[in-house]
């Protein structure tokens, strides 16, 4: 239950952030934001102030800001002698204004991604350690990063992410501080079992491994506490966002492609199946958990631009037709790409939502 909130709340929280920017950038426009609303409607409360509707809403995922005049195909609707303020609605700004007000949602993901990680690398944060922060690091452990198939130590049940603490035989022991301690105490004792100690989250526990040919299968790295200076920090979280976001762009094509060739949605995960991992993340500490959080934002951001006409980078990508074209898209064009391209997400969101489940059972 806590988990499913925590979900909804990141989420949610997400979301919102994404339609404020919509929201603040409308407002420097001079167009009218006829709602802000937290949640999905129906809605349960709503309280005008100044000209907008601010509401809370039943469905407690997400959130939605409703623009004056985001299409003509609005206008249509209205009664011929009801006036129209083109001043005020987004389908008349210039073609620069309404891609800013577009692009301003995900650039409120990308900022919030970015501010986390400038925040945890400020603060102090496990990191691998490298010839460039190895004088910044503190409290420095040997972790597991992968564990190979059909070895020693995968059929100890050794994971990534465990923090070796001690190795012991019956004859030695040793704290190791580095990936090469742990190397040669185990081609040390070749053929003899060693009890590995690791720290999993926050608990100890212990394996049993016996090594052959001088291993037992696991790929090593040195990490730490590393905390940089507040300045440098804001430029190494600068550059991890955006390479995590060229990661993440690379990724979800590689997804797209795998999904439309093959019919392969291996990799794919909703907000179900995001689960597990903010339940994980939660349990090893606040800052594995405002990782990940940012590792969502940034994918919040990179998903919305892709060029579907529901999504922001499909809005952007008619804007642009229009403009190069000296002729906006017709309405009704763009009603039946945004309807089509709503319906594709659905359905994709119903088919990954039924694999999260069949995963989890």
């Amino acid at each position: 239950m806590v988990n499913a909130l925590l979900v909804i709340l990141i989420l949610g929280f997400l979301v919102i952030i994404h339609e404020f920017g919509h929201f603040l950038a409308a407002k420097k426009f001079g167009i009218w934001v006829e709602e802000f609303g937290i949640g999905i409607p129906p809605k349960v409360w709503g309280k005008k102030i100044g000209e907008t509707l601010y509401s809370l809403n039943a469905l407690p995922i997400g959130g939605f800001v409703k623009i004056y005049g985001e299409n003509e195909a609005e206008f249509e609707l209205l009664d011929k002698d009801q006036p129209i303020d083109k001043n005020r609605a987004f389908v008349y700004k210039p073609a620069w204004q309404k891609l800013i007000i577009v692009f301003c949602g995900v650039l409120m993901n990308f900022l919030i991604g970015f501010l986390i990680l400038w925040f945890l690398f400020a603060s102090g944060s496990q990191a691998a350690i490298t010839s460039e922060n190895q004088n910044l690091a503190s409290n420095i452990q040997v972790a597991i990063v992968e564990t190979l198939e059909n070895t020693p130590a995968q059929k100890a049940g050794l994971k990534a992410g465990d923090l070796i603490l001690k190795l012991k035989t019956s004859q030695s022991e040793i704290q190791p501080l580095t990936t090469s301690e742990v190397q040669n105490f185990i081609s040390q004792n070749n053929n003899n079992e060693i009890e590995i100690v690791v720290k999993r989250n926050s608990e100890e526990l212990s394996f049993y491994a016996t090594p052959i040919d001088n291993k037992i299968g696991i790929a090593l790295a040195e990490v730490g506490m590393v905390k940089y200076p507040f300045f440098k920090a804001a430029g190494i979280a600068f550059k991890e966002s955006l390479r995590t976001s060229v990661y993440i762009f690379e990724a979800l094509i590689q997804v797209f492609t795998n999904i439309f060739t093959k019919g392969d949605f291996t990799g794919v995960s909703g907000p179900i199946g995001v689960a597990p991992y903010i339940s994980q993340a939660r349990e090893m500490g606040i800052k594995p958990l405002l990782s990940l959080v940012s590792l969502i934002s940034l994918n919040l951001a990179v998903f919305n631009l892709l060029p579907l006409p529901a999504l922001d980078g499909g809005k952007a990508l008619l804007i642009l037709i229009g403009k190069i074209s000296k002729k906006p898209v017709s309405p009704k064009v763009e009603i039946i790409t945004n309807a089509i391209s709503m319906a594709f997400l659905l359905i994709l969101f119903v088919i990954i939502t039924y694999l999260d489940i069949q995963r989890l059972i």
